[in-house]
């Protein structure tokens, strides 16, 4: 495959994303209230998590049945002997293949409008430290043999974790579904997920799925809870598995963040909402390696929507410890990343893992 690159373009944009992300819940929160713009207070959420009462579940849904139909902890599991099983282009950091420029450059401007939410983990740190002895591990970079630069979060390894799989029903054109997405990656959460394109598969061997739903409906074992809408799962997220008084606002309904979401959904126009896959479900899930602010990532996620292709999210934003375990695995890491325990082959390279996909699971044309 012909590969051009554009680093003089991709990168600078991929840098100053993090920095805004990095600042946006501090100095940008300041200068909006300065100039009168209204945000939700962290004061006014539940900083107690025994205090926060979590929607009755409707009727009709089994949480147990969904959980059951989807999970044992086998669907979390990556594939063994990964290096064995690599297909692919070599990945190259950056490079966009040809012809995928204009959705490549799309998602980046998508990315930036929502100030890069879901680039980095909660209470990202970043900082250089001295090699000691043999050490080839995961680094982002490394300077004259001397010193690494180590990405980590100050303060996720001190919060709870999911004991049993979540479960989520999503689609790619969905502002809602897009700030759980951005939720999770922040809290390097992984999901199991249900991809819910207009004239897609019904789940209906998942007990709780609901005609013309339209995302998200989050399903938590652990807690036993089925939740609905973008800010009841978002806080729900936070209490459990952080602190409610740490979400940033950009996640909420308010008027600065709405626009954005809006303005970013244009940006795609619709992509990943129309079923255009072969009628058939794979027997296994997939295992997807992405974060949500990567445009790499996210013309993949599309694709993997509108294939209705039911997948496992391993979510690998900067900072995360999972890059480390990624790298370990294969001696690489890059996002995207993607293992098929169905064709038994694993990619980097967000063009070869779309190509692998529609000549697999997509219609015959």
């Amino acid at each position: 495959m012909h590969i051009c690159t554009h680093e003089q373009i991709l990168v600078p944009v991929l840098q100053y994303t993090t920095v805004v992300y990095n600042i946006y819940n501090n100095k940008l929160t300041t200068m909006m209230q300065r100039i009168g713009v209204k945000l939700p207070s962290s004061s006014s959420r539940t900083s107690d998590p025994k205090t926060f009462v979590v929607p009755e579940r409707p009727a009709k849904v089994s949480t147990r049945m969904i959980v059951q139909s989807v999970a044992s902890e086998e669907i979390y599991t990556s594939m063994d002997n990964k290096k064995d099983r690599m297909d692919g282009p070599e990945p190259k950091r950056f490079a966009v293949a040809e012809g995928y420029l204009k959705d490549v450059g799309a998602c980046s401007a998508a990315t930036l409008l929502r100030l890069g939410a879901g680039a980095l983990v909660l209470g990202y740190r970043f900082s250089m430290e001295r090699i000691s002895g043999d050490d080839t591990g995961y680094a982002v970079m490394r300077v004259g043999g001397l010193f690494k630069s180590v990405e980590k979060s100050s303060c996720l390894g001190g919060y709870p974790r999911p004991s049993g799989p979540l479960v989520l029903f999503h689609r790619t054109d969905s502002g809602e579904c897009k700030r759980v997405r951005e939720a999770l990656s922040i809290l390097d959460i992984d999901v199991m997920v249900y991809p819910i394109p207009d004239g897609g598969p019904r789940w209906t061997s998942v007990e709780g799925f609901e005609q013309g739903m339209e995302g998200p409906v989050l399903v938590d074992s652990t807690h036993g809870v089925t939740l609905r809408g973008a800010d009841t799962i978002v806080e729900h997220l936070f209490t459990m598995y952080s602190n409610p008084t740490k979400i940033p606002w950009i996640l909420g309904s308010n008027a600065v963040s709405d626009f954005l979401l809006h303005s970013a959904l244009k940006m795609r126009a619709g992509k990943g909402s129309m079923y255009r896959g072969n009628g058939m479900v794979p027997e296994k899930p997939l295992v997807f390696w992405a974060y949500e602010a990567s445009p790499f990532c996210a013309v993949v996620q599309e694709v993997l929507c509108e294939l209705a292709i039911p997948h496992v999210i391993k979510n690998v934003a900067r900072g995360s410890a999972k890059r480390s375990i990624l790298y370990g695995d294969v001696g690489h890491f890059q996002a995207p990343f993607l293992e098929d325990p169905n064709q038994n082959v694993c990619m980097f390279e967000s063009a070869a893992i779309i190509e692998h996909l529609l000549s697999n699971y997509g219609q015959d044309l």
